[in-house]
């Protein structure tokens, strides 16, 4: 990623400074650190955001030029054609213009490497015409954690109608389905399998259900399938077994 700010000059869109990269970078393991700590330990949503001077100021902001962000969050939609969010660093400040924050666009599959619930959840769910998500985070002197704050921006309407036809374009090229990855811990008939990552996604009624939880079960995720309402929590190391939650709570054991 670069690491100078920029700002866009998109014609007809709203006008924000963009980091490229330079704001996350020094929290880079906050975000993606995965492989050292576990997303609860990395991210932290429930502090009040008024503790804060900057944050509460940033807030503010982003609420005063809403119309504008709206606009401009449509835009990062349109150019990269993937669900996505805003995300700002409120300790952060762009040398060219420091009373100003410095905006990043990431991408879902880009989100999905914090294994955090709430920030792939936001984004996979939302209808990009009409909102825009915003994420602002306050890091931690370590830069290892964060306290993070979410807010969405209503696309302004004379915006959307205008570029109906380019919204209608990207919407028709996105997944139908989004899966989402955390790491948690689990306890199951007294065992405990510690740092397992899961897909929350939703899988396609198929009548090749035994091929569907073998492959579960050799890679260690999870699948939900909408159409049956039955969760399969598959063990990992568990070669060619997969043990399934179904609808009445029985725990039952698959082999193949």
């Amino acid at each position: 990623m670069e690491s100078r700010p920029a700002r866009n000059h998109t014609q007809d869109f709203a006008d924000f400074i963009e980091s490229n990269g330079a704001a996350i970078s020094p929290v880079a393991k906050a975000f993606f650190g995965r492989k050292e700590r576990m997303a609860k330990d990395r991210f932290y949503w429930m502090f009040p955001p008024d503790k804060d001077r900057r944050v509460a100021s940033l807030l503010a902001w982003i609420q005063s030029v809403s119309n504008g962000l709206g606009s401009f969050g449509l835009h990062k939609f349109l150019q990269t054609r993937e669900r996505g969010a805003l995300i700002v660093n409120a300790n952060f400040q762009p040398s060219e213009s420091p009373n100003e924050p410095a905006f990043d666009w990431l991408t879902y599959p880009e989100l999905q490497k914090t294994m955090d619930r709430t920030l792939q959840e936001s984004v996979a769910f939302y209808d990009p015409s009409a909102l825009v998500v915003v994420f602002v985070f306050l890091p931690s002197k370590s830069g290892k954690s964060l306290a993070i704050w979410r807010r969405k921006i209503a696309v302004p309407s004379n915006v959307r109608l205008a570029y109906q036809a380019q919204i209608t374009q990207a919407i028709d090229s996105l997944k139908r389905d989004y899966e989402i990855h955390v790491d948690e811990y689990v306890t199951l008939a007294g065992l405990n399998f510690d740092r397992l990552t899961f897909v929350t996604g939703y899988l396609p009624l198929n009548p090749n259900l035994p091929t569907l939880l073998q492959r579960n079960a050799s890679g260690g995720s999870c699948g939900y399938l909408r159409e049956h309402l039955l969760l399969y929590i598959c063990i990992p190391f568990l070669c060619g077994t997969c043990i399934s939650l179904g609808p009445l709570g029985i725990f039952d054991v698959v082999s193949f």
